[in-house]
């Protein structure tokens, strides 16, 4: 991310922000409420509203310069080389759906699977995010499932098309202290088993000492330091 600045208005809420992160490593993102942390995520999946109004000196993911993809070229980035972890997981699986069809519908269109080799994938991954009664939870539907296993079945579903990058935004803010830890231990092993570069937003110091290799401070919108935890702690 070079240069990103997201404004609504007159108000700029991002203002000139520039972050790294190499593959196999993990970058914390941490900051107050209102900092930009949300507001800088969304704009590298291009999922920011109508509103907004960015502009940058680039974004990349590799090789390709991401804000000069087409829409289209744009739209399937998220899903195949990007996967998303949102924060409230209850709020961001369709109550109308049951799980498995969450799971298997995205690899089916995004990633041309067909319906078997999709399901396969999606009980795949319930198995390594640790999902033991696997057919139950396919079938079941959001509320009937506790929200530590909910979060799970979005990282699952953030892990199924094997993503270049992994970005988390918020993942263990709705649950309690024994269920995050259990999220944050998923989520290094994870990362280290697929090699990839993972950013986790955060406002939870805790969660940078315990998983993160660099930092990013952001404050009213600007990177105000960064570096390497230990350093940052120091």
């Amino acid at each position: 991310i070079e240069g990103l600045r997201v404004a609504y208005g007159t108000s700029e809420v991002v203002k000139g922000v520039s972050l790294s992160v190499e593959k196999g490593e993990v970058l914390g993102i941490v900051g107050e409420s209102g900092s930009g942390k949300s507001q800088t995520i969304l704009a590298v999946l291009g999922l920011l509203p109508p509103a907004a109004r960015t502009r940058s000196r680039g974004l990349w993911l590799g090789e390709t310069r991401l804000d000069r993809l087409t829409p289209a070229a744009r739209a399937v980035v998220p899903g195949r080389r990007i996967g998303y972890i949102p924060q409230e997981p209850m709020s961001n699986l369709d109550p109308c759906f049951p799980i498995g069809a969450q799971l298997t519908v995205p690899l089916r269109l995004v990633h041309g699977l067909t319906a078997t080799a999709a399901e396969a994938r999606a009980r795949e991954v319930l198995a390594r995010v640790g999902i033991r009664d696997i057919d139950r939870v396919m079938r079941a539907y959001p509320h009937q499932i506790s929200g530590g296993m909910a979060q799970r079945v979005l990282i699952a579903g953030a892990v199924a098309g094997r993503p270049e990058v992994l970005l988390a935004d918020e993942p263990t803010t709705a649950l309690d202290v024994t269920v995050q830890a259990e999220v944050l231990d998923l989520l290094r092993s994870l990362q280290a088993e697929y090699r990839m570069a993972l950013i986790i937003v955060t406002h939870n110091f805790g969660v940078v000492a315990d998983l993160c290799d660099r930092v990013a401070v952001m404050q009213s919108g600007e990177v105000v330091e960064t570096g390497p935890v230990g350093q940052v702690f120091a």
